[in-house]
């Protein structure tokens, strides 16, 4: 009766057969083993080669992306490097731009105090010899108060 249902199932599943070992009494063991079927193995084939082309055309994607961001780095290194040269040359010409002012104004600024210290010197000299009397008289002659904070 299972060798019937057995038959039977090999119809609904023709990928394998049923091979049986028997003993005197019961049924040790069933094995199973592919059949094979032409139809079902050009499926299989053509299954497998459409897999091996779509793992062929992923791989060539990641290639193409790869390169992709090689060169989109390499490109984004050439532009940092083109404007930062663009604007160190445009430093270098403000600064040429400005060096001539600032120059002047130096000039200008140790002209200044080259005559405030003129200035000042003249004012020494005038007031040079005022000043020695006040100390010697403040010295000479003493003039003793009691301090405005000093309780009396």
């Amino acid at each position: 009766m299972i060798r019937k249902l057995l038959s039977h199932l090999h119809f609904i599943l023709p990928i394998y057969t049923f091979n049986f070992v028997e003993t005197k009494k019961q049924i040790r063991s069933i094995r199973l083993q592919p059949h094979y079927n032409p139809i079902m193995s050009s499926g299989i084939q053509s299954l497998l080669k459409t897999e091996k082309e779509a793992a062929e055309i992923v791989n060539e994607a990641r290639k193409y992306r790869t390169g992709r961001l090689k060169t989109a780095k390499q490109d984004a290194q050439q532009e940092i490097e083109n404007y930062k040269k663009q604007k160190e040359e445009e430093l270098q010409k403000f600064e040429k731009d400005h060096e001539g002012i600032n120059e002047q104004i130096n000039k200008e600024a140790d002209a200044e105090i080259e005559k405030e210290l003129k200035t000042l010197k003249e004012q020494f000299e005038k007031k040079k010899s005022d000043v020695v009397k006040l100390l010697v008289e403040a010295t000479i002659s003493p003039n003793p108060q009691v301090h405005i904070n000093a309780n009396t």
